[in-house]
């Protein structure tokens, strides 16, 4: 069955939150509605001059970025009930917003991050704030209560910044029942509390089903309709379901005859076809806008397009950073991490035009390691840099010094649970990497 039986916990499950009261509470409290007397009218006083707010303005010694991960929350390593589990969980997301939103107060801007934390954020000169939720579900393509959380959230002027899939887990027996959980994070700049607008499409409630058409021609004709009212998709939450909202992520979405398409694969055996029906489109001069597992939207426009080829790399094998060389130096372009299965993200993949097009660009990978320690006479556990990582947070940003900007992270292969027993102390180790990028001179 999909999602089968591995049930991915990685730090956050060992841990946990109250789900946005701080963001959605937000707001004036309503008058009352008692009666005013008539009042003898009297000159209009000279209006108040309006004091401006100062303009934010960044430490101009603050570093270009940041990693920020939970640091301290409830939990335990010997947590065993689903309550345990989703109380740890969401105290972990409620200590990780909490420290986006420190870091967003100083100017800083979340770039990239992994089922919620860790995350890089990068240093601005704007404030931002940040709020979080997750689902629950027995299936994989639902995701209950996260339009009517969106749809509140979005009136106080928050948007959807990321998605991800925290596990999926089905029983091996029947009747096979399953749980899926979902995370969620909004970002709103601070002080920007001018309503937002989204809309949805999926498979079930798209547009009428043509004749012979696929679930993936279904959501082309769904996506296309939303484009004509203005909206761009912007987040696949499943393959049978996209976000759409006013901002198109590509600035070629918005452009005048561009052609959307939506693919999907549909493997009856279970196999991810996407890569394959995403180069069959590419051979036709479509590029890619979005992806997640099993869905891609892709775009192409008007005129003459050139052929082009993606390339799925991934981080585990042990040839990678070969593998990234050659494609670096064939000008191959990143696009975009991709997901499994059970949102673990260790793929990476690149764009391939034909040679000699635009200017070249130079890949670094920073990988860096977790680790979580027990306090069970607390209930609590922390979070830190490995000592073999303790200077992470500086290597990235004497890259970013020297021209390399930051555009993903992904899950490193090392993920190791030491028990807490005698004389041995709890430890959850686990690796994560970022991928830089500098453009070099453009080719002539």
């Amino acid at each position: 069955m999909k999602r089968g039986t591995a049930l991915q916990v990685g730090r956050l499950t060992l841990a946990a939150a109250l789900l946005l009261a701080a963001a959605l509470l937000h707001g004036a409290a309503a008058q009352s509605g008692r009666i005013i007397p008539k009042q003898t009218p009297t000159p209009t006083p000279s209006p108040t001059p309006q004091v401006e707010e100062p303009r934010f303005v960044p430490d101009p010694n603050a570093e270009k970025y940041r990693l920020v991960f939970a640091t301290r929350h409830q939990g335990s390593f010997s947590l065993r009930g689903d309550d345990e589990l989703t109380l740890a969980r969401r105290s972990a997301f409620d200590n990780f917003t909490e420290n986006l939103n420190k870091a967003g107060a100083e100017g800083y801007r979340v770039v990239t991050s992994l089922k919620g934390d860790p995350a890089v954020v990068a240093l601005g000169t704007q404030q931002f704030e940040y709020a979080w939720t997750e689902t629950a579900a027995r299936d994989e393509f639902s995701k209950p209560g996260f339009a009517g959380t969106y749809a509140q959230l979005a009136k106080k002027g928050f948007r959807l910044a990321a998605h991800s899939l925290i596990y999926g887990y089905c029983e091996p027996l029947y009747p096979y029942p399953c749980d899926y959980r979902d995370f969620f994070l909004f970002e709103r700049r601070k002080g920007d509390e001018a309503p937002r607008e989204f809309k949805s499409v999926d498979t079930e409630r798209g547009a009428a089903k043509r004749k012979g058409a696929t679930q993936g021609d279904v959501l082309t004709d769904a996506v296309r309709a939303r484009l004509a009212e203005g909206f761009y998709p912007a987040h696949p939450l499943s393959k049978s379901e996209i976000v759409l909202e006013r901002e198109p992520p590509v600035p070629a979405l918005a452009e005048a005859g561009t052609e959307v398409r939506v693919v999907r694969s549909d493997s009856f055996w279970e196999r991810d076809e996407l890569p394959k029906k995403v180069n069959e489109l590419a051979r036709q001069g479509f590029r890619l806008a979005l992806a997640d597992y099993e869905i891609a939207v892709m775009y192409r426009r008007p005129g003459a397009a050139p052929p082009l080829g993606y390339v799925w790399l991934s981080t585990s094998k042990k040839d990678f950073e070969k593998n990234l060389a050659a494609l670096q130096e064939g000008g191959a372009v990143f696009r975009m991490s991709y997901p499994d299965s059970d949102g673990i993200r260790r793929t990476l993949v690149f764009e391939q035009g034909p040679a000699g097009e635009g200017a070249r660009r130079e890949y670094r990978v920073l990988r860096f390691e977790l680790q979580t320690r027990e306090h069970a006479d607390e209930q609590v556990v922390e979070t830190t840099f490995a000592p073999s990582s303790a200077q992470a947070q500086k290597e990235l940003n004497r890259l970013a010094a020297e021209g390399f900007v930051v555009l993903a992270l992904f899950e490193g292969d090392k993920f190791q649970f030491t028990k807490p027993g005698k004389g041995r102390e709890g430890l959850v180790s686990e690796e994560f990497g970022v991928l830089l990028e500098r453009k070099a001179v453009a080719r002539p």
